[in-house]
């Protein structure tokens, strides 16, 4: 095993130049400031998931505070999209190896990490830990930003969490403009503004890879809260989205709903991108990246 990740240190440069765009983050990656009982003991794809119920893993991010001065403890949420785009993108890598806890969120990535002798008990999809955490947060513990991609999504959320009984001042909703993550002064005035509401919980609704890519970037100015990005899950939540009925989420054509449903936004995610997958099993297979 290599030694503990220097969190200001990205672990792209640890990686040889020719392996960069055939390796996910293998070695490089150790979850190891997760609770020890939720890592994995071997990986795919280069990844240590946890083996945490869904139950278990958000009852830890409500009733766990994050240590003061630890800085945030980000959890991320694999499916395909993630392995492919882990493969060529040194700054996801990053993030990814920065985080507190990784699930297995897409079908094909769980049962692929089942085959392989991963015991990961089931999938914990971002959409369902984020409905589980915030039915269980608590007015007078919890703190919550959002960060969301429409005006009426933020605002449902806050509707929400007010009829359960939280304070309006402990609600921050802020709908970044489109590509804020490439505007270097807005992403520090926007970091500065999450540090300064003292979130317990950060709720990101941006998608991957830019949530989790700005968040690492960013770490150091954050402050001390759980950060889950969880894409359409924000939607989903207040209802301004329909997920997938029950039986497709069961047998992974979840992704083919969302498909009929945004045709124009998933068409190149689902039908092309999508593909790399097998690229990404084809090369865990030939170098065995578990450890």
């Amino acid at each position: 095993m290599t030694a503990a990740l220097d969190p200001g240190k990205g672990i792209a440069a640890d990686i040889p130049v020719g392996l960069r765009t055939t390796k996910c983050i293998s070695d490089f990656v150790l979850a190891h400031e997760a609770p020890a009982r939720y890592n994995a003991t071997s990986n795919v794809f280069g990844i240590c998931f946890s083996t945490a119920e869904i139950v278990d893993l958000a009852e830890t991010i409500v009733s766990e505070p994050v240590p003061k001065g630890g800085g945030p403890r980000l959890l991320v949420t694999a499916n395909v999209e993630h392995v492919v785009q882990l493969r060529t993108n040194a700054h996801f890598r990053d993030a990814y190896a920065s985080a507190w806890v990784r699930t297995a969120d897409g079908f094909p990535v769980y049962r692929y990490a089942r085959i392989r002798g991963v015991d990961i008990p089931s999938r914990v999809t971002g959409a369902d830990l984020f409905a589980s955490v915030m039915t269980r947060l608590d007015p007078a513990v919890h703190r919550c930003f959002f960060i969301a991609n429409k005006e009426d999504t933020g605002e449902a959320l806050r509707t929400w969490l007010l009829t359960q009984g939280f304070a309006r001042d402990s609600i921050e909703v802020c709908v970044p403009p489109l590509c804020f993550e490439l505007d270097e002064d807005y992403s520090n005035k926007l970091a500065s503004r999450v540090r300064e509401h003292r979130p317990t919980h950060l709720f990101i609704g941006l998608g991957a890879p830019k949530s989790e890519i700005w968040c690492y970037q960013n770490r150091q100015t954050i402050g001390d809260c759980y950060i889950m990005s969880v894409g359409a899950g924000l939607e989903f939540f207040v209802g301004l989205k329909k997920r997938a009925p029950a039986i497709l989420q069961k047998i992974g054509l979840e992704w083919l709903w969302r498909l009929g449903h945004e045709p124009q936004r998933l068409s190149y995610r689902y039908l092309i991108q999508s593909w790399g997958i097998l690229i990404a099993i084809a090369d865990d297979l030939l170098f065995d990246h578990r450890v």
